[in-house]
């Protein structure tokens, strides 16, 4: 949602930014972003992350950050009040990762096999390129912005599809790797002009003013001190500190009570990038049933569930059966 906010704020307020303010501020967000997770971070595995519950690994409530530059003053505060401005996820150490495929050395080994399986005919190699090159024209289609897509809903689907699905999931590499996560921000920005961000101005102050001196007549401690008895000191510390007393943490160091701050418990955003990734992923090459999709899926079901049947919709997967038969697979209907 920050993303979204933040880009109206700017429209509205900043419109056309200067070049270097992009670029500058985003190397130096890298940086300490890369630096915070070296020094904090933290990846567990499924289990753990099911013991350690919906806690993030970090968060802050108010966030008050200001950027001066160009004449402006970029002040970044925290928009909802019931969420924190800032919740990063605890970071995944087994993260299944798909190793990059040799698309094209795959291809041509295929069309080698074809032109080899003839005697070296390159004939009917030829053909089924010229019958896929037509396929893909078909489902060629312009963006609004002028760009081309193959809409991939349009091309065809292969006779032994299941056959077909398996020999190329056969050919893919996988391995664990480590993700932190995606961090949910709950930001606002407003831009000033920097002549309206008056410094504090700061005036010498008599002592007077901040410590209470009274005027010390002897004569009055000498007699208050002989209707004074230790045990009536004792008393009124005690009933002096029942008065004052805050539920919560006390500082050692200090004495000052502390209240330990609260967040409601929050599901981390995942991208949808990700989500897609995983689904796929649980899904490889058979049919999975809603229950052993939610086992296997790191994220709640409430934040996959919508992702799934983005998908189904898009026809990169497909679903078949309904109630507990009800299986989903990958490619769009047969």
């Amino acid at each position: 949602m920050s993303r979204k906010k933040i880009t109206s704020d700017i429209e509205a307020q900043l419109g056309d930014c200067p070049a270097d303010i992009g670029p500058a501020i985003g190397l130096v967000a890298d940086v300490l972003k890369t630096l915070w997770h070296e020094n904090h971070g933290q990846y567990l595995d499924k289990d753990e992350r099911k013991a350690h519950g919906k806690k993030p690994l970090a968060f802050v409530e108010e966030t008050d950050i200001e950027i001066r530059t160009h004449g402006k003053v970029l002040k970044i505060e925290r928009d909802n009040q019931n969420k924190p401005s800032v919740s990063i996820p605890m970071g995944l150490s087994d993260k299944i990762t798909t190793a990059t495929i040799p698309h094209s050395w795959i291809e041509s080994i295929l069309l080698q096999t074809l032109i080899s399986g003839f005697n070296g005919d390159t004939s009917y190699a030829e053909k089924i390129v010229s019958k896929i090159n037509g396929w893909i024209d078909d489902a060629t289609v312009e963006t609004d912005d002028g760009r081309l897509k193959i809409d991939q809903k349009k091309l065809p689907q292969p006779k032994n599809a299941v056959v077909v699905a398996e020999m190329l999931d056969s050919m893919k590499r996988t391995f664990k790797s480590k993700s932190k996560g995606t961090t949910q921000l709950n930001l606002t920005l407003s831009v000033l002009d920097a002549d309206q961000i008056q410094p504090t101005s700061m005036t010498m102050l008599d002592d007077r003013d901040i410590i209470a001196i009274p005027d010390i007549d002897t004569q009055d401690i000498t007699q208050e001190a002989s209707h004074h008895s230790l045990d009536d000191d004792i008393s009124a510390s005690m009933d002096n500190s029942e008065k004052h007393t805050i539920l919560g943490m006390r500082d050692e160091g200090t004495g000052v009570v502390l209240s330990p701050p609260t967040l409601e418990a929050t599901d981390v955003a995942v991208s949808r990038e990700e989500l897609s990734q995983a689904l796929i992923e649980v899904i490889g090459i058979e049919g999975r049933t809603i229950g052993y999709i939610g086992k296997n899926m790191a994220s709640d079901k409430e934040t996959w569930k919508p992702r799934l049947e983005a998908l189904v919709e898009s026809g990169i997967l497909r679903k078949e059966g309904v109630r507990r038969s009800c299986r989903y697979y990958l490619g769009g209907s047969q």
